[in-house]
Order: structure tokens, then sequence, then C-alpha cells
């Protein structure tokens, strides 16, 4: 029973990392290794065909280049990769108490298109209104909030800020108003062919906009504006070709202190230049009067590292915040005309992927233990006390400022929110990892792992006996034999359309991923594939059958086809799993990553029932395995 309750196990543990959502009258998959000594085998047939790219849900956010609050104190989030603005409002009912992605916010749950905009400044300078636009506003960079602007047209509105990064809209900056849905202003602002960067400063109870990118007369040359965003009165200033106009080309932030004297860049270093109030609105020196040198791998608390994210404290122009893209930290450090000091930083120092949690019982997490990817948003809010960051792995991380001190930093750490995208292909990557990386579960069983999709050829979907012929054609053949000394060795058709990769053993589990990871995609779903493989490879002697013993009773086998369902030739493939499962080889169907239904739901239900009992309602019967998120 020791051994059976190892197995039981290692399938509760698939259910727990595939999320699994099934139906009330499922059962758990009847486990165990049977008695004594023998190990039951398990082989994954998972599928790699090109739909397994598709996203799991809609809750993960792309790479994030900034976030921001809004006049409400939600958080604004911008997006790299075509899945718009969005954002987060608190939850404060007493068994949340979080930020939750808010769907009420935009269109759809997000701003990604922008008809007609109420107030316009042209790039020659004049303004006018209700300008159609009709563009996608789906991939952004920067974002800031504006509050109580009022304008010509517009009259106290708190308004959202970003600019686009789709095609044709490089040079704009669009400003909606808080709930997502209204385009209340665009900005061409003249003599900027691409934004690289803006900020928004409140100076003497006016609210400008400075911007800085290539210049419309051509992209080695570098362009600086500001407006007075009331009146959209600009002044511009052009650089020729040379150090100014290549730094503009190069930075990846800027932040303008808090009386418009000082605009900082970062570009690995911080460069600090003069900015001078002039006619409508300010010019900028091109000489550099405040630099402060990054180091290569920094000592955290005392060397400045390398600069992607900044800016300025709203209570002290002289305290900058800056993170990271390549040192994985954030820091605290006060600015001079004579250099800079390191006050305090937060993070690892080390690049991670994993979500920001503290640990059970604590509300914090200590400042050397704060996750980061590449930071590429950094905001300081006054009115909130507040500093946001953001990352290129989709995680947005909340600080309180005033404990941003070397004596507090353990305590400054708040929330997160957010994380990555990922799709079916890395779900099911994700999963598998965790469950044979787990030596507590891998006892228990002997593992093996399997590709499938479509094809012969191991070339292209169009190439002859390829993905597209085998995925519309029935016939097609993957098992052909073992090479080598099983469990060494491959299936001897082994490419990029189907493979047994690693053979069933009690090192299987341990072999897996080095195969897995790197493993791609391929065109077309032929489930002759998987049921070809599974049934050939347990009946070949020199292969499979090695290690299943058809007269033991106490052994267990079973084939688990992880994919999407949208597969062909499922006659065939049905007669197939039948045919092992009346030898004593259970085959399990998880479908993965969500939004499977109709005839790929439908083919998954008839293979479950072969490859499991062969007729509906018996008590051997296991249904599909529903696996919606990652």
């Amino acid at each position: 029973m020791g051994k059976m309750n190892k197995i039981f196990k290692i399938f509760f543990v698939l259910l727990v990392f595939f999320n699994l959502q099934t139906s009330s009258n499922s059962k758990p998959v009847p486990p165990g290794a049977g008695e004594g000594d023998v190990a039951a085998n398990i082989l994954f047939l998972v599928d790699s065909s090109a739909s397994m790219a598709a996203w799991i849900g809609n809750d993960g956010l792309d790479s994030v280049p900034n976030a921001v609050y809004d006049s409400a104190g939600r958080i604004i989030v911008t997006q790299s990769r075509g899945n718009g603005v969005i954002r987060y409002t608190y939850n404060n009912d007493a068994d949340v108490q979080a930020y939750e992605r808010d769907r009420s916010f935009g269109n759809n749950g997000g701003i990604r298109f922008a008809g007609t905009c109420r107030q316009v400044l042209y790039n020659n300078g004049r303004t006018g209104t209700n300008q159609r636009m009709n563009v996608n506003v789906s991939r952004n960079r920067n974002v800031k909030s504006v509050r109580g602007l009022t304008t010509s047209v517009l009259n106290n509105e708190n308004l959202i800020f970003f600019n686009s990064t789709v095609r044709r809209t490089f040079h704009l900056i669009f400003a909606f108003d808080e709930t997502g849905r209204n385009c209340r202003m665009v900005l061409d602002l003249p003599e900027i062919g691409t934004v690289r960067g803006f900020d928004v400063k409140t100076i003497n109870n006016v609210p400008y906009i400075f911007a800085l990118g290539t210049s419309n007369a051509g992209r080695r040359n570098g362009s600086f504006v500001s407006c007075n965003l009331e009146t959209l009165m600009c002044e511009t200033q052009r650089f020729g070709r040379g150090g100014w106009s290549n730094l503009i080309n190069s930075f990846s932030r800027m932040s303008v202190n808090n009386e418009g004297t000082m605009l900082y860049l970062g570009n690995g270093n911080l460069n600090g230049y003069s900015l001078t109030r002039t006619g409508n609105a300010f010019t900028i020196n091109e000489n550099r009067v405040r630099y402060c040198a990054r180091t290569n791998q920094p000592t955290l608390d005392s060397q400045l590292i390398n600069v992607t994210s900044l800016a300025v404290s709203p209570d002290d122009s002289n305290i900058i915040y800056v993170g990271s893209g390549i040192n994985f930290a954030i820091q605290k450090i006060q600015v001079s005309d004579t250099g800079c000091t390191v006050l305090s930083s937060i993070g690892k120092g080390i690049r991670s992927f994993n979500k920001n949690e503290p640990a059970t019982g604590s509300t914090t997490i200590a400042a050397g233990d704060v996750n980061f990817s590449q930071v590429w948003g950094l905001e300081v809010d006054a009115a909130n006390s507040r500093i946001l960051t953001s990352t290129s792995s989709g995680f947005i991380d909340e600080f309180n400022e005033d404990l941003f001190t070397n004596t507090n930093r353990d305590t400054a750490w708040l929330e997160n929110m957010g994380g990555p995208r990922i799709n079916r292909w890395t779900g099911v990557k994700q999963a598998i990892d965790a469950i044979v990386n787990d030596t507590t579960l891998t006892t228990g069983a002997h593992f093996g792992f399997g590709h499938w999709n479509a094809g012969e050829s191991g070339r292209g979907k169009n190439s002859r006996r390829g993905g597209r012929h085998c995925h519309r054609n029935d016939g097609c053949m993957y098992y052909r034999g073992w090479v080598g000394s099983h469990p060494e060795g491959t299936s001897r058709l082994c490419n990029t359309d189907s493979c047994i990769n690693v053979g069933i053993s009690s090192q299987g589990a341990g072999r897996i991923m080095s195969v897995l990871r790197p493993l791609g995609l391929a065109w077309g779903t032929d489930a002759n594939a998987f049921s070809q493989m599974a049934q050939n490879y347990f009946n070949d002697g020199n292969a499979g059958g090695l290690v299943f013993d058809p007269t033991s009773e106490c052994q267990l086998n079973y084939v688990i086809v992880i994919g999407d369902g949208a597969m062909r030739n499922t006659g065939p493939a049905q007669a197939r799993i039948a045919a092992l499962r009346q030898q004593g080889i259970k085959t399990l169907f998880v479908a993965y990553g969500g939004n499977i239904r109709g005839s790929s739901m439908r083919a998954f239900e008839r293979l479950a029932t072969a490859g499991s009992c062969g007729a509906d309602g018996s008590d051997e019967c296991e249904d599909v395995i529903v696996a919606n998120t990652p």
C-alpha cells in the first residue's frame, strides 16, 4: 500500500499543477504501483503542435513598461506586446484586500483603440477638436496621470497619458479619461518624429509635458519638446547628429525634477541636464551638469546599478529612485553636482521570474528577498507615498516610499500583482518540470516522455509526408522501432514531428526536462501519432516491452496524453488505445489550456472512454482531465 499511496500522490500533484477542473462526477485516477516493489510505468505523450502556442486565459500581462496611480488610487498599466492599457482596482472586501484586474476599464477591459479624440495638438503647432484617429494603440510604453486638467476644450478632467508603439503612432501621445473609454486629447508634438520618452510635471500649479525623441527631420537627429498642457503652447529644439542626438536615441527613461530645473536620463548611467523656463514652456541645455556612473557587478547597498528606469521623488528633487533591467534591483539615491550616494536598495540582484509572495504569517518581504526580472518602469506617487515597479515578466510591485530606508527597507514591500502571460506549451513544461523534479513523487513510478504533432518528415508542413499531409490524411507511420539499448536511445523515428525521447525507467524523470525544455512546436495534430507511439512502444520487445509485464497483477501502466484536442484521425487512434487498455495499459487525457470545446472536447471524451474503460458509465471510466489555467 505504500507504493500505491505514492502513485496516488503523483496524480494528486498532477491535478494541482494542472489546476484541473473536472466535473463533480469525475474521480481521481485509480492510482497505485501495486504491491511490493513494483513501480508504475508512466509515459507522457505531449502534443507539440503549433496550436499549443495559444495563450492561456486573459489575465496574464505582457512585458510592462510602466504603471502609475490614477486620481482614485487605481493602478494604470501599459503593455508592450499588444494587449493594451489596463487597470487594477483595490478590492477592500475582508476576504480579498488586494488589487484585482478591473474588467470595467476601457472596452473589454483595456484601451486598445483610439477613435475620435476631443482635442488635438498638431505637429505644426496648431490645435483642433474632434480629431478622428481610428488607430490601434494596443502596444504602449510610458504612462502618466494628470489630475484636474483644464484647457480651452476640457474642464477639470483627470486624464491618463500614454504613448503608443504601434506602427504609424510612434509620434503620438494619447490622453484618455479615467474610464478608459474616451480619447480626450492626442498630441502630435512639434519636431518629434518618434517619441522616445516623456514625463509630465506640475510646476507652479501648471502641468507641463516634456518629451525627447528622434526628429521628424531625420532619424539621426534628436528633438526636445516641452508644452504647457493647459494652453498646448510649446517650445521645441532640434539637435544635429552627434553625441546629444545619440543619447536621445539610446536612453531608456527620463524624469524631470519638481521645480522644472533638471531633466534626468537613464542609459545605464544617470545623466542630468539643466532646464530653463523659456517662452511657453522650457528649453534644455545640452551640456551635462550631473553624472553618476554605473558599476559593473555593483554592491547593491553602496554602488549604482545599471539604470534602466528612474523617477525623481515628489518630496525632494535630490532624491531619485532607480531600477535596473540588468542588476534586477531598485535603489534610492541622493544626487548632487558632485555625484551620487546610494541610500538604500531592494532586490536580490539576481534575475527571477518568480512572483513576490510573503511567507505564511507575514505581510511583507525582506528587501534582500524581493524578486525582480528586468525593471522597466518605476513611479513614485506623492498622494499615496507609494512606489510602483514594473518588469519585463509582467509583474507590478508596490512599496511604501516612507519605509524605503536602510532602517525600514525590510518592511517596505506591500503587494504584488500581474504576472506573465504564458501559452499552453510553456504551461505544460512548467507543470511537468514541477512533477519530475519532486523526488517524493518520482520514487513510486518510472517515467518516460515523448512528443507528437503530425508528419513523418520532420521538415516543413508542406514537405513530402509532412504536417499538412498527415494532419489531413490517415496512414502516416510514427513508431518504427527503438534505436539504442533501452532505456537509452530514442524511437527510431525521432524528429520535430514526433519522438519518444526518453524511455521509461527509474532514471526517466531526471531526463525529461533536458529534452522537453528546448523542444519547439510544429504544424498539424494527427492522433495516429500518439496512439501508434503508445501501442507500438509497449509492444516492442526492445523498448517498452522490457518494462511492461502483462502477467503482473501488481504493476500499473499509464499513458498520459496532454494536448488541446484539435486533432484528426481519432477513429484509428481510439481503436489502438482500446487495445492497449485490454492489455492492461490505460490512456488518460489532459485537455490543457482552456477554451477547449466543441469537436475538440468531444474527441477527448471519446478517447478518454476508450483509454480507461471502454463504455460510458463503467466504474473504471476516467473523465477528461480539464486544465484551464497554468
